[in-house]
């Protein structure tokens, strides 16, 4: 089975999606994972995880185009896999290829079967966070598009899949990407001194406030917990 990933950078960028990406490759090596880069060198090298080159823009964040008109970008984006095969595509959320991605992909004699979106975190929503209203307006939009064109969604937050309800999605368990199921999961020993790190920022999406709750119900006294977050301004945990 061959499965295209539209997350560019896999192997050599830090970030949620990537990390995702990275165990769910690593977890079925029968398959054979394409994504593109525009750093192949610094590409991890795995078996079944194969970078094709796309060219590097100027801006390193310019393959995120948000103009009205950006199939050039998504025809750049979408090139090196010209005449391929694929039994799924993967568009992770947070990358807006969605308004003109059908017309590139019959451009490009690039076959599937299946569209599906891994639900990793709306751009619009990185953009309300940091007060860029204008590019929000134009990401949702790409948003709503692209649902046209989805076959299923997928995501490790069932509250998230509910929020942004969508006729099929499939919900991942988050343990299935520490461990595999059939092993017994073991739950946190607090008789011992923990320090716990929350990464992340601190809105509804995020769930601090749900830790938070969690320890303090359990009246735990031995736990630190370290916050490295940027905050919503509209955002409590009360």
């Amino acid at each position: 089975m061959k499965i295209l990933l539209l997350s560019k950078n896999i192997f050599s960028r830090i970030g949620g999606g990537e990390s995702f990406y990275k165990k769910i490759i690593s977890l079925n090596p029968s398959i054979l994972f394409y994504y593109p880069s525009d750093s192949i060198n610094n590409e991890t090298k795995v078996a079944n995880a194969i970078p094709l080159k796309v060219l590097k823009e100027d801006d390193s964040s310019s393959y995120i185009d948000l103009s009205e008109d950006n199939l050039k970008v998504i025809d750049k984006y979408l090139h090196p896999f010209k005449g391929m095969n694929f039994e799924f595509i993967d568009l992770p959320e947070y990358l807006p290829l969605g308004r003109k991605m059908q017309y590139s992909l019959i451009k490009n004699k690039i076959n599937f079967k299946y569209i599906v979106m891994g639900m990793h975190g709306k751009l619009s929503f990185f953009f309300e966070a940091n007060n860029n209203l204008s590019n929000s307006i134009i990401a949702k939009k790409h948003e709503k598009e692209i649902k046209r064109q989805l076959n299923y969604v997928y995501g490790i937050s069932i509250q998230y899949l509910f929020q942004n309800f969508f006729r099929n999605f499939i919900y991942i368990n988050p343990l299935y990407l520490i461990r595999k199921y059939s092993e017994p999961y073991e739950y946190l020993d607090f008789n011992d001194d923990l320090n716990l790190v929350f990464i992340g920022r601190l809105d509804k999406q995020k769930g601090a406030d749900i830790l938070l709750n969690k320890l303090t119900k359990k009246n735990i006294s031995n736990v630190s917990l370290t916050f490295f977050t940027t905050t919503d301004e509209s955002y409590s945990m009360n």
